[in-house]
């Protein structure tokens, strides 16, 4: 395990990434895009620089990742990219507009390429948890997810990504 502290919101943060994984010679067989944050609020009192940085993280830097990776994987004939996006992305939310409209963008984006991906050996994956048991309702200021009757536990959803990735196991 390689870890690489990087901040997502900076621009060319992924391009210091994939130096760094070329630099030490490391061939990367899967990209997991799960950065990400929220926050409420009604969208003309939450500080522009939020959005922006928002929309940095969860489609930007998913974007570059994705691109700065994907090419490899292709010419290896294997891989995969797991771009994590939310139950939110089927709707409009009204005081989290532009989480979800990012999320609705990482859907879109991760199943057209998955369409442009097949047959190349690469497996992509678009994860849409629900409400999930972590802290992220308190960071984003809307409520304790721990409690909610209906959320999963992250090992869970987890779990759910892994076994769709093993279903679709290229054949040889």
């Amino acid at each position: 395990t390689e870890v690489i502290a990087a901040d997502l919101k900076g621009r060319g943060a992924p391009a210091k990434i994939a130096e760094h994984i070329n630099r030490k010679g490391i061939e990367l067989f899967g990209l997991i895009n799960n950065a990400g944050f929220g926050f409420g609020g009604r969208f003309w009192e939450v500080p522009r620089e939020e959005y922006l940085a928002m929309i940095q993280v969860m489609v930007s830097a998913l974007v570059e990742l994705t691109h700065l990776f994907l090419p490899d994987m292709i010419r290896r004939n294997s891989g995969f990219i797991v771009n994590v996006s939310s139950t939110a992305c089927f709707q409009p939310l009204p005081y989290s507009s532009i989480y979800a409209a990012s999320k609705s963008f990482v859907t879109s984006f991760t199943e057209a390429l998955w369409l442009e991906t097949k047959g190349t050996g690469v497996r992509v994956l678009n994860l849409c948890p629900g409400v999930t048991k972590t802290d992220f309702g308190i960071h984003a200021g809307l409520h304790d997810f721990h409690k909610d009757p209906f959320a999963q536990t992250p090992e869970a959803v987890v779990e759910t990504a892994m076994k769709a990735l093993r279903r679709n196991q290229p054949t040889a």
